[in-house]
């Protein structure tokens, strides 16, 4: 390992949070990787399901897991990887029709986006579409407009951009095609996690980025809205940070009163820091 990647070692952290955005922070017992992009599965008593992105120090690749946890006292019951690939995988957002579950994680290094259709009893994931030839960067399904199927996604070769892709196709099962383009004044492009609805209002979580520096410092909510004409738009509502000791946040979802985020701390943030002042002439 070369002295650069060291110093920009990091790990991801799981938490639970409440409407004050305190922070209870899950016991996974690994040291060898981490687990960040959690959605969340299922909710029963205090065992709630997640998926997220798992990612081993030794591999350098992220792979979809299966976590079981006890939210009472935060600690990880289970663990078991359900899909893997020769590219890295991230971002394990959910998708339910019909009483099917589907899931379509970010992979753009594969150069697409691809629907799987996950069944939880066997923990088997099948391919079942392909959403996108574009390679997508933390897409997410919105079905919020009446007859119309969209995705909302940054894309390479700027994940961390101004610009949003809004994108339609005639059902979830067929290939989409980009109909809008939405640009931000901040780098808030990329999507934070799913869209919810608070107050009978759509809620659009996304990172707050920047452009000099990496990705997920923070989560916007911003207020989503259709046109008259169809079109999207989006104002800025709240933002929240991690708290001390972590220097970034790029994921929220919740069911009920259940919420869910990820935090960032780097391993050795005293050389990291010094690393940062001197390529960039500032700190963090």
């Amino acid at each position: 390992m070369s002295l650069g990647a060291y110093i920009k070692r990091h790990r991801w952290d799981l938490a639970f949070v409440d409407r004050d955005w305190n922070f209870r922070f899950i016991d996974t017992k690994y040291s060898d990787r981490w687990f960040a992009d959690p959605f969340i599965l299922s909710v029963a008593g205090q065992e709630v399901v997640v998926l997220a992105e798992e990612f081993t120090f030794r591999t350098g690749k992220g792979r979809i897991a299966r976590l079981l946890i006890d939210a009472d006292d935060c600690i990880l019951k289970e663990m078991e990887i359900i899909l893997e690939l020769d590219t890295h995988l991230s971002f394990p957002a959910i998708f339910r029709k019909d009483g099917d579950v589907f899931i379509y994680p970010e992979n753009s290094a594969s150069g697409g986006s691809r629907l799987y259709r996950y069944d939880d009893q066997t923990r088997k994931m099948e391919a079942v579409a392909l959403l996108s030839e574009t390679p997508l960067t933390d897409a997410v399904i919105f079905q919020g407009v009446p007859g119309r199927n969209l995705i909302l996604s940054t894309a390479l070769p700027d994940p961390n951009g101004k610009e949003l892709l809004v994108l339609a196709s005639k059902d979830v099962f067929s290939p989409c095609q980009i109909i809008q383009k939405v640009h931000f004044d901040d780098y808030v492009a990329r999507n934070a996690g799913d869209v919810f609805v608070r107050d009978g209002v759509f809620v659009r979580p996304a990172q707050i980025c920047d452009g000099g520096y990496g990705y997920g410092l923070g989560v916007e909510f911003q207020k989503m809205e259709v046109g008259k004409d169809g079109a999207l738009t989006f104002a800025p509502l709240e933002r929240h940070f991690p708290p001390a000791g972590y220097d970034g946040m790029h994921t929220y979802n919740s069911w009920g009163d259940v919420h869910i985020v990820d935090c960032r701390r780097f391993l050795h943030p005293g050389l990291r820091g010094f690393l940062h002042r001197i390529k960039h002439g500032r700190g963090r």
